[in-house]
């Protein structure tokens, strides 16, 4: 009874262990993700404003309406909120990595 109590174990414990690598597996994925989607996004934001400045200067010239102006205007708050929602989300994943390493809970830290 023993023995068979013991490879029990030794099975939960070995799932376990695989289980943990997995998830640690799964949210540094996550993060690389996250990472080409920031890059992406920040390229994006920084053409937005560049779009944004070049319409503004079109617009104190007289070569283009105020409507396009707010229209890129829009666009360039678009991409920054896009980009402000991918930094939580790799708050998020970090936090999440963190745990799956065996961090201390956070909610429990406080």
């Amino acid at each position: 009874v023993a023995k068979s109590d013991g490879r029990q174990a030794l099975a939960v414990y070995g799932q376990t262990v695989l289980d943990a690598f997995a998830e640690v597996e799964s949210q540094l994925d996550a993060a690389m993700v996250l990472d080409r989607r920031r890059n992406f996004v920040e390229q994006s934001s920084k053409a937005a404003k560049e779009t944004l400045r070049l319409a503004e200067i079109q617009y104190k010239a007289g070569d283009v309406d105020l409507l396009d102006v707010l229209t890129f205007r829009q666009r360039s708050f678009q991409a920054d909120r896009t980009l402000l929602s991918i930094e939580r989300q790799q708050y998020e994943a970090r936090i999440a990595l963190y745990l799956a390493l065996g961090g201390a809970d956070i909610a429990e830290a406080s």
